[in-house]
């Protein structure tokens, strides 16, 4: 068994300063048959700084958001019923995980969502390439106990928020499949994960259940089919790596309802996607919200579709601290952008047209610095600027492109365009 706690200290590029804890407790032998039961609590803060509110320097700084959950979960070692166990062996590294826990995001000016969640899924190696993971079954029940006053009006303004903040009991299954030749003796890698999600043909088929929700919860089941797919190809040289990644990911609702819920959602940006923009601040297709670039406590933009690409060239540059530290750099450029599947009023060309993909697609360049630290973790730093906004009114040269108006040395220009991502681990 083994106990541990962590504190964090952070700052992001939607935030000014948070702050985070958790404790881990994990017996690794429960009941004697070598099963890991792992519990976990954990909260945190996130606070802007307006330095013309209050007058003493704590008096600045202001809550945007808070959360805390507390998950449990039980990993076997061995495949429990109805899978048949004989058919597998050890080779094959099979598990069942189960999976329990409710999370609480409270947004202070918006609303406060519960996310109450089990799952039992099937993992399992078929050959030293491939892995499986099978989710029979999986629930997640979304409630939205409180709302603020502006929200409420905010809402009953846009059906498509209505829509994606409405409580919903989501039942479904999910299929994963995995593949890496990582180990290849060229050291040209391809990464492959490809996987399926439906839910609520089952409950579809039990009215009862559906109407019980219904009448407790004030609750609808969700209905939707997701897709997603991400390609990672890497070549190797002496003293540099070329990565590649495409990224894709498109969610059908049917039924009664027009989107996906809040928390199957898509989004972008942020220093895992397109690092020129803040995370959930860009989309969907070529629409723009003016609250979104004033206010980093906007909500957040999301939509039923994916699409990012992304390219980086890595070079080693020096070792420092007698190599236990080496410091590498990169130059990249990303590509993406998310969409509606249904067209929506309050975002105007936001839902996907073929016609309209090079033109909603938004790109980035950038440059960036890393520090791998022993072998152990990376640190990774990047710069990225804007280079197409597909949200500008389009103008027959350019359509959204904005290299001419690129201005390093003008602090204003820098402050709206230049993007800092301070990280861990590589973006991909």
């Amino acid at each position: 068994m083994d106990f541990s706690a962590n504190a964090e200290i952070t700052s992001g590029s939607t935030y000014q300063l948070g702050s985070s804890a958790g404790l881990n407790f994990r017996n690794k032998n429960f009941m004697k048959g070598a099963n890991t039961l792992s519990l976990n609590l954990n909260g945190g803060t996130e606070l802007s700084y307006n330095e013309h509110i209050g007058d003493k320097f704590e008096e600045h700084f202001g809550l945007l958001s808070e959360y805390y959950g507390l998950n449990a979960g039980l990993d076997l070692p061995k495949f429990v019923a109805p899978v048949d166990a004989n058919k597998f062996n050890n080779s094959n590294l099979p598990h069942t995980l189960f999976t329990v826990g409710t999370n609480v995001v409270n947004r202070v000016q918006y609303f406060t969502l519960v996310n109450t969640g089990v799952a039992f899924k099937y993992n399992w190696h078929e050959t030293s390439t491939k892995t499986w993971e099978v989710t029979p079954s999986f629930m997640n029940l979304i409630r939205l106990p409180k709302k603020s006053d502006s929200f409420n009006h905010r809402l009953e303004n846009n059906p498509y928020l209505q829509a994606i903040y409405k409580p919903a009991f989501i039942e479904g299954e999910n299929v994963t499949f995995y593949y890496t030749n990582a180990n290849s003796a060229l050291g040209n890698t391809f990464k492959l994960k490809v996987g399926i999600e439906e839910a609520g043909l089952l409950l579809a088929s039990f009215n009862g259940i559906g109407t019980a929700l219904q009448d407790l919860y004030k609750t609808e089941n969700a209905q939707y089919v997701k897709i997603d797919l991400d390609m990672q190809k890497y070549f190797a040289f002496r003293h540099s790596l070329c990565a590649f990644r495409f990224l894709t990911g498109v969610g059908v609702p049917y039924g009664r309802d027009k989107t996906l819920p809040y928390i199957k959602q898509y989004y972008v940006g942020g220093p895992y996607s397109l690092r020129g923009w803040r995370v959930r601040s860009l989309g969907p297709g070529s629409s723009f919200n003016e609250e979104t670039k004033k206010s980093a406590n906007a909500l957040d933009l999301t939509g039923d579709i994916k699409i990012e690409c992304s390219g980086e060239y890595r070079f080693t540059m020096l070792p420092l601290f007698a190599g236990a530290i080496k410091m590498n750099g990169a130059l990249f450029a990303d590509a993406g952008n998310i969409w509606l599947t249904n067209p929506n009023d309050a975002y105007p060309n936001g839902s996907f047209e073929l016609e309209r993909l090079g033109k909603d697609l938004a790109i980035d360049m950038g440059v960036g610095t890393r520090f791998d630290i022993a072998s152990f973790f990376t640190v990774r730093i990047d710069f990225a600027i804007p280079v197409k906004k597909p949200y500008l009114p389009y103008i027959a040269e350019n359509n959204g492109w904005v290299f001419h108006q690129i201005a390093l040395g003008d602090g204003s220009w820098r402050a709206d365009n230049v993007i800092l991502n301070f990280s861990i681990g590589y973006p991909f």
